[in-house]
């Protein structure tokens, strides 16, 4: 199901448009206009950009974010703040009159309500972030950089993946404990491709990643590498570890059931696998390249 940013916020859409409509209506209706001689036009210019800033916060939260409490806070509070800018830009083009002046007197006070609204929105959106943060530990570590993030799979890439292979690399350097990565091929890929169709293909993908990724320890980091692969990283853990984490994860695949869109079975998945740890003085590429061969033998053997 597409995702729609009207249709999920349609009730909030409706009262911004409300809102500035309102806010539109009263400067109309109870200020005079100013000559030209008396509008600041610097200043006029510099309230109209908060404005529009304000007003393309406003936009890009309901862009971003799904329904909920946290998002409803932050609407009101920029709301308040959009309406106190707005009341702030009026008055640099219209003057109320003597027994209208309790207009201009409070254009500051919805910013005041906004801020603190947008405090309490703070605080939920810290809480709501400290859950995501513990959900995705394991597929973007200590780094979030969503330029490198497969969307197939929700994962990050093999680029990715080499950026945190150096840091841990470098670690080690420094005296840090050892680490290990492991590489994982999804048998008969191919097949299942031309048999079922890329939307069955890509869910495989999403599966085994997801599989992956709740086998593994916090520390540990999963990433998509190249088509039907997968490559994990195990922090601070010595190779036979690795390698019984690795197998455990294999078999927990193979018991994962792969169905056609008539419900009907089509076959168990599986995978090839391998595990090394880095050798002295190897660099990121030739560990790779060592990693890649291992696997390569495995699916001869196989």
């Amino acid at each position: 199901m597409n995702y729609s940013p009207f249709k999920t916020h349609r009730t909030l859409w409706i009262s911004l448009a409300i809102l500035l409509a309102a806010t539109f209506s009263l400067a109309i209706l109870f200020g005079l206009p100013k000559s030209q001689e008396e509008i600041n036009w610097l200043d006029a210019i510099g309230e109209g950009g908060i404005c529009i800033m304000v007003l393309v916060w406003l936009t890009a939260t309901l862009f971003a974010r799904p329904k909920g409490s946290v998002t409803n806070w932050m609407f009101c509070g920029l709301s308040s703040l959009l309406v106190s800018t707005l009341l702030d830009f009026f008055d640099e083009f219209v003057r109320f009159a003597p027994d209208e002046a309790w207009f201009s007197n409070v254009e500051a006070f919805p910013a005041v309500v906004g801020m603190i609204v947008m405090t309490v929105a703070a605080k939920g959106w810290y809480k709501e972030q400290e859950t995501l943060n513990q959900t995705l530990m394991k597929k973007e570590r200590f780094y979030r950089s969503h330029s490198h993030c497969d969307f197939i799979t929700g994962l990050y890439n093999a680029k990715y993946m080499k950026e945190q292979i150096e840091r841990e690399m470098l670690r080690a350097h420094h005296g840090s404990p050892d680490f290990c990565i492991g590489l994982f091929d999804i048998k008969g890929f191919t097949d299942l491709t031309r048999a079922q169709g890329l939307v069955k293909a890509n869910q495989l993908l999403r599966d085994i990643g997801e599989l992956i990724s709740l086998n593994l320890r916090d520390a540990d980091l999963v990433c998509r590498y190249a088509g039907d692969r997968f490559i994990v990283l195990f922090a601070e853990c010595k190779l036979a570890e690795a390698q019984q984490t690795a197998r455990h994860i294999a078999d927990i695949v193979a018991k994962h059931t792969q169905y056609t869109t008539t419900g009907e079975f089509t076959a168990y998945s599986e995978v090839t696998w391998s595990v090394i740890s880095p050798m002295p003085q190897e660099n990121v590429d030739t560990m790779l390249s060592r990693l890649h061969q291992k696997v390569q033998q495995q699916k001869r053997v196989a």
